[in-house]
């Protein structure tokens, strides 16, 4: 069996699991299986926080754009202040090149929503506010403060930290990678902090819908030398 995986899946890939089971292959094998199944839930729960993260800023950011004197569809049409954070690394001229190719076949003109599609989790993540970017900053104070409001006394660089672990779980689970070593439960309170910080019923309707905290408990029984991490 362990032959056959580490042709399967390749001697670097499995190695990371044969070390983390003490060389034992058939726990090795089982616990490769058991990071698919904690990773497919996970990323049940990131769908839930990529949509409500991005439709809260979204909704900020077409009035605050409006108000600067742009449009609502600041995606298509970002003020300078806007323009210049995201040009920086919020890859919005790659979103724009996407969402044209994605909606030529259908001959029409590309819309606010083709271009919002095509943005990332590490976009949002972005848009924060930094000590660093005094443009960020501002769209922090006039903008994207009102897309949580329900963070009340917490720190914004805690709600950075938050989505910069939800944005580390999702980029491990798009890649396939482990995330068994990672902190689990503080990954998920992250995910369910951020939610609580948006509104409440997002915050319920991820409680009501979240798959992703069964299966780190389910986990944890089944691989107790794991709980402890701190990654």
């Amino acid at each position: 069996m362990a032959h056959d995986l580490t042709i399967t899946l390749s001697e670097p890939r499995f190695r990371t699991y044969l070390r983390a089971a003490q060389g034992d292959e058939t726990r090795a094998a089982d616990l490769y299986v058991a990071n698919m199944r904690l990773s497919g839930a996970a990323h049940e729960s990131l769908h839930m926080f990529e949509v409500v993260l991005r439709n809260t800023i979204d909704t900020q950011l077409r009035a605050w754009n409006a108000r600067r004197g742009g449009s609502r569809d600041w995606a298509l049409e970002p003020i300078p202040l806007l323009r210049g954070v995201l040009d920086a690394r919020g890859k919005l001229g790659d979103a724009e090149a996407n969402a044209r190719s994605a909606v030529r076949r259908h001959k029409r003109a590309v819309t606010h929503d083709d271009v919002l599609a095509q943005l990332t989790l590490g976009t949002w993540r972005y848009l924060l506010p930094s000590r660093r970017d005094a443009m960020k900053r501002v769209l922090w104070d006039e903008a994207l403060v009102e897309a949580f409001p329900n963070l009340y006394g917490i720190p914004v660089t805690t709600l950075a930290d938050w989505v910069s672990m939800a944005y580390d779980l999702r980029n491990r689970v798009a890649h396939f990678e482990p995330i068994f070593s990672r902190d689990l439960y503080a990954r998920r309170r992250a995910i369910y902090r951020t939610m609580k910080t948006v509104s409440r019923e997002a915050q319920a309707w991820f409680g009501a819908n979240d798959r992703f905290h069964r299966a780190v408990e389910e986990f944890y029984i089944e691989w107790p030398e794991h709980k402890g991490s701190k990654l």
